[in-house]
């Protein structure tokens, strides 16, 4: 029997050949799906488990801090904590620190924008008497501001004298000097401080921050002396930067040391003695304005990597570009006792989820976008009428440039300092003006009990929770912060929100006077929309490539099954027993099917060879050959003779119209298997596009997406190949079993080209209806799971297209095969 089984094969080797290649097809494809798919949902889950906990688990703060944006679209900007207006007090605090389950109850009190020391900066003597001017200018990125601060000088040579020169100035009579280089006054910049307590920061964030344990350096004790309140120490942020830069312009004048003495003696001075000493002092400056007599030369330096902020050390500058220490130099914190509060910023909320952000004033000149208040005032304004309520004194610094771009969300909501950008991807940043619309990290810390000085007896404006006993975000983890929120929901009213499985998310706003900015902003609960997404997705892909497969096999072996009548008929005729037909047909079958699962093996040993697949796979590719083995079977048993197919006149039919409706028993299985296939490459497609906005807005979900992206890829190229085969296999044994109808109609006079339009119309009538129900379905299952957009239908009708026109050309070339071996 299995000789003969061999003869049969080899008798009907074409057909055989096809069978084989569509086997080891579905032996391959159908494992590797279900491995990729498997794969896909362990690697979201891993993923999210490894990146969505995030620092923190959960956010405590009063009631009604959310902001419009936060209720509306579930994000909120970075650094979101850094401003506020407080509401939890210490011993609140102290109560939820002691809950059992919480780990790290790490409270932020923001406090507005501070001032801290400024300096001078000096420019070194030129070569001869010059007139000098500097202008200092701040930046955000895009625009140049400049600022108020500044001074000319006219430096005048006197040999003999100090370093050789004596000087006239405008700008600077607070600070009128002798002797030193010409010196400008630094502008007072602003930056963000919040209040913290150390032990549980230190603990939260791993961040050192045993700086604030200094003591206040010496050169500071001068203000011991004055009236104050509360010596306050701080440290900076030493990654941060101040966007500063002095423009410096040199001209020589027709000024010698003669010059000098004479001047002198006309204001009564001894040639030792300061011009500034002289009453006529602030009106010397214009009797200089006149002696210009050559070109002005411009120098440029940029300040910004010099000064951290609070705290910095003085510099000169050289007209070489250089930078060094200078000779002398002026600094103070009296400022320091002067701050601005700030409120969040009032985004107006476009649609589509955009962001408008206006103007809402200036600071001397810049725009800030923040509405601010100030508060307190500097020490020497305060000196002498009142109390100074506090000075700040920067003690050390803190960095967090270990902290990387992370998948998860924003450590702590204080520190982040991913940048913003526009469009063109030019680089923003905040000015040294308070109110800026760029979310800035805190730039300083004090300890807690500092800012609540300042801000009262309810300072923290969030306390950042972590769960103890966490180790993954699964579903053990969310039910051990939901138990701790509810002791917490307990104890006030407060606003508690699961901040573990968000991840930051870009975010475009339109910035009045900037225009199309992008900034990472953190999106709320992503982890879970994530896995959700793609839980679904791959559920309803691998059920469709099943059905895909199975009726691939039912249609393979439905048509194997016509093909074959005659010669189960001729067999009868020669004395078989059915019984013995059925095991003939079971044996070719099952030696097709064992040598395609051969074939399909190596194929599949190769893939784990070089390391795309794993050893599991083997366990689908046993499966999908039992099932195989099986359908076989079953339709072995049912080869009892095959009906004949009812024929029903249609009268005013063209013919293929009325062969289409003769065969149409005979076609249902390749319709139903063709429609399939183009269900499941729409649905593939549109379900990815869909989960993927879905998922995709966040940097977790673009992270998982390209990483399921090629096995999904694979899934509909192997789906693809299936809708080939199902075509070029359905219209080659559909001409076959009419290879007596095709041949009668030669014989009456038909040409080569007549048969072959009539066949391909047929052809490109049932596969294109074929096609546009499954993407009909496709649409219609879309719009149940997903939302149905423009988008959707747009590729709805290229599917369309391009999966007929791929119908059409294969059935085209099966047809021309065929009729030339009829010819």
């Amino acid at each position: 029997m299995l000789r003969y089984s061999f003869r049969s094969i080899k008798r009907n080797f074409a057909s055989s050949l096809l069978l084989v290649g569509a086997l080891v097809a579905i032996f391959v494809a159908s494992p590797l799906s279900f491995s990729m798919l498997s794969s896909i949902q362990a690697e979201v889950d891993a993923n999210i488990k490894q990146y969505a906990r995030g620092s923190y688990d959960l956010l405590i703060r009063p009631i009604g801090t959310q902001t419009a944006v936060e209720t509306t679209l579930g994000v909120v900007e970075e650094n979101y904590l850094a401003l506020g207006e407080g509401g939890i007090s210490l011993n609140e605090w102290e109560t939820i620190k002691a809950l059992d389950g919480v780990e790290v109850a790490a409270p932020v009190a923001s406090l507005g924008y501070f001032a801290g020391e400024t300096h001078t900066v000096a420019v070194e003597f030129p070569n001869n008497s010059s007139f000098i001017e500097g202008r200092f200018q701040t930046s955000d990125g895009l625009h140049t501001y400049p600022l108020q601060a500044g001074g000319s000088y006219y430096v005048l040579e006197q040999e003999g004298y100090y370093y050789g020169y004596e000087y006239v100035q405008q700008g600077n009579e607070e600070i009128p000097g002798s002797g030193g280089p010409p010196f400008f006054s630094m502008p007072v910049t602003y930056h963000l401080i919040v209040g913290i307590d150390q032990q549980e920061e230190e603990k939260l964030t791993g961040f050192n921050f045993s700086a604030l344990n200094n003591s206040i350096p010496e050169g500071f004790r001068f203000y011991f002396d004055l009236d104050v309140e509360r010596h306050i120490k701080i440290i900076y942020l030493k990654d941060a930067t101040t966007p500063l830069t002095v423009q410096v312009d040199v001209a020589p004048i027709d000024w010698e040391t003669a010059d000098t003495e004479r001047l002198k003696d006309e204001l009564g001075l001894t040639y030792d003695e300061p011009l500034f000493i002289s009453e006529q002092f602030p009106s010397l400056f214009t009797q200089f304005q006149d002696r210009h007599i050559g070109p002005i030369e411009t120098y440029t330096f940029d300040l910004s990597e010099h000064m951290p902020p609070f705290s910095y050390d003085p510099v000169s500058l050289d007209y070489d570009g250089s930078m060094h220490e200078p000779i002398e130099n002026a600094y103070g914190v009296s400022e320091s006792s002067r701050f601005y509060q700030a409120s969040p910023i009032d985004y107006d909320i476009q649609a589509g989820g955009r962001l408008k952000v206006k103007q809402v004033g200036d600071y001397e000149g810049i725009p800030i976008y923040r509405t601010i208040q100030e508060q307190g005032g500097a020490a020497y304004e305060l000196h002498g009428i009142g109390k100074i309520p506090f000075l700040l004194y920067p003690v050390g610094h803190f960095t967090t440039a270990e902290y990387e771009h992370s998948l998860s969300a924003s450590p702590l909501g204080i520190y982040q300092q991913a940048p913003s950008v526009l469009s063109d991807g030019t680089m923003l940043h905040e000015t040294i003006a308070p109110g800026s619309f760029v979310n800035a990290p805190a730039h300083g810390l004090m300890a807690l009990e500092d800012a609540a000085f300042i801000k009262g007896d309810a300072p923290i404006d969030a306390i950042r929770i972590r769960v103890a006993g966490i180790t993954a975000y699964d579903q053990e983890a969310v039910d051990k912060m939901s138990q701790v929120a509810t002791e917490i929901a307990k104890l006030g009213d407060y606003q508690i929100d699961v901040i573990a499985g968000a991840s930051p998310a870009p975010m475009t706003m339109d910035v009045e006077g900037i225009g199309e900015v992008v900034q990472p902003w953190t999106s709320l609960g992503a982890a879970a929309t994530i896995r959700d997404g793609w839980n679904g997705t791959n559920v309803l892909i691998a059920g469709l490539f099943l059905f895909v497969s199975i009726s691939y096999l039912a249609n393979r072996f439905h048509f194997r099954r016509h093909t074959k009548k005659e010669e189960q008929e001729l067999l009868l005729d020669l004395g078989w027993k059915k019984r013995h037909i059925r095991w003939l047909y079971l044996m070719e079958n099952s030696s097709l099917i064992f040598l395609s699962a051969a074939i399909a093996s190596l194929i599949l040993l190769a893939y784990i060879w070089l390391y795309q697949a794993d050893w599991f796979i083997l366990i689908f590719f046993v499966a999908v050959v039992v099932l195989t083995f099986l359908f076989s079977l079953i339709y072995v048993s049912m080869m009892r003779g095959v009906q004949k197919i009812s024929f029903r006149r249609l009268k005013g039919q063209t013919v293929w119209i009325r062969n289409l409706f003769y065969y149409r028993r005979l076609l249902t299985l390749s319709i139903i298997q063709l429609a399939s296939v183009a269900l499941l490459l729409a649905f593939v497609v549109s379900s990815i596009a869909a989960t993927i906005a879905q998922t995709g807005g966040t940097y977790l979900g673009v992270y998982i997406n390209d990483a399921v992206f090629i096995p999904l890829v694979s899934i509909m190229v192997a789906a693809l190949f299936l809708a080939v085969l199902t075509v070029g296999e359905s219209t080659s044994a559909f001409l076959l079993l009419r290879k007596e109808e095709l041949q009668t109609l030669r014989d009456i006079g038909w040409r080569i080209k007549d048969v072959h339009r009539l066949c391909l119309k047929e052809s490109a009538v049932w596969t294109t209806g074929a096609i546009m129900g499954g993407v009909v379905i496709s649409l219609l299952t879309v719009s149940v799971f997903y939302s149905l957009s423009l988008s959707f239908l747009l590729f709805a009708g290229v599917a369309v297209v391009l999966l007929s026109s791929i119908a059409i050309v294969t059935a085209g070339g099966m047809i021309r095969s065929s009729l030339r071996k009829m010819a």
